[in-house]
């Protein structure tokens, strides 16, 4: 055997000496001892290893922790902006939708406005030919009206033997007794409206009254200058005062009377060749030689009052006469 010594090689023996199994011990513990250096060295290398191989782990671990990070990032926006182009969409579509049901409304709007028009249209065509039918009779019916005296017929004025009247209605004193102040107002109120229409119909401008407020027995005249005025006394025994403010009013329909016939004379009648005289002269306060102003009357003054009216009643009748010739040529 290698390990034996000389001694024991020469006693051809396969035991060994003491000197050799030392020797064997020392030479398997110088190798034990190399391997376990080795080992170390092996165990050192594998901790390197280890520990390169952990540190490149990190590494990568890091490294796809912080790609991780930015993917993560990057979809998180990538998310963010499909949220917004969502909601944009979703923006639009209902606004979409708001403009088909608007639109669809419309149509419907349309649709209706459509048949109600045609159906307008229909009835139209329908009353036509009943409207030529009444337009027809309504001719007739105007030729008819225009033969008559409209005005003589709305307002019959009469003379009696101590007052004038209109549609029976006492225009002054009676005699000896006192004035039927409710029969008074009642007249002053026709004779307004009397002048209220004549007016309007030849379309005359007025210049001493602004307008006429025809309220029968409780009519205004309002002037010019923007005064109202009584064409009526509320008492049955009126104070002087509310006696001048009737007299006041009736005197503004009196002067704007002789204004609107010299209108009617020099604008309308003598271009019809129709005579427009009256019976009675007419010159400021006065007819003929009578006052038709109480304040300038001194004794009986509502008699004298009364006498000048009939007169100025008289020359209102003769108008009705020449309005009737006016619209006979019509």
């Amino acid at each position: 055997m290698d390990n034996q010594c000389d001694i024991c090689k020469k006693e051809a023996t396969e035991m060994y000496c003491q000197a050799c199994i030392d020797d064997q011990i020392q030479q398997e513990t110088e190798r034990i001892q190399l391997m376990n250096s080795q080992i170390r060295q092996y165990n050192l290398q594998n901790e390197k290893l280890d520990q390169e191989i952990k540190r490149m782990q990190e590494i990568k671990q890091r490294q796809q922790t912080e790609s991780l990070d930015d993917k993560k990032i990057k979809l998180q926006e990538e998310i963010e902006e499909l949220e917004s182009q969502e909601n944009q969409q979703l923006q639009e579509l209902q606004q979409l939708k708001t403009k088909i049901i608007y639109l669809e409304k419309s149509e419907d709007d349309l649709w209706e406005r459509i048949h109600n028009l045609s159906k307008k249209l229909y009835q139209l065509f329908q009353q036509n030919s009943v409207a030529d039918n009444q337009l027809q009779q309504l001719n007739s019916e105007l030729d008819r009206l225009n033969k008559l005296d409209v005005i003589n017929d709305l307002f019959r004025i009469y003379m009696q033997d101590d007052v004038a009247t209109i549609n029976g209605l006492a225009l002054g004193k009676k005699g000896d007794t006192y004035i039927d102040w409710d029969e008074m107002n009642a007249a002053a109120g026709h004779l307004a409206l009397l002048f209220a229409y004549v007016f309007r119909k030849y379309k005359y401008t007025t210049q001493k009254i602004e307008s006429i407020e025809c309220n029968g027995s409780n009519s205004r005249i309002i002037s010019k200058e923007g005064k109202t005025f009584n064409l009526f006394c509320i008492t049955k025994a009126p104070q002087q005062k509310e006696e001048e403010e009737f007299n006041d009013a009736f005197l503004l329909l009196y002067t704007e009377f002789q204004q609107f016939i010299s209108y009617m004379q020099e604008e309308v009648l003598l271009k019809r060749n129709i005579q427009g005289t009256l019976p009675y002269r007419m010159n400021g306060q006065k007819i003929n030689e009578n006052n038709i102003n109480i304040r300038q009357i001194q004794n009986q003054k509502w008699q004298q009052w009364t006498e000048a009216v009939k007169k100025f009643m008289s020359n209102v009748k003769k108008f009705i006469e020449i309005n009737a010739q006016f619209d006979q040529q019509l």
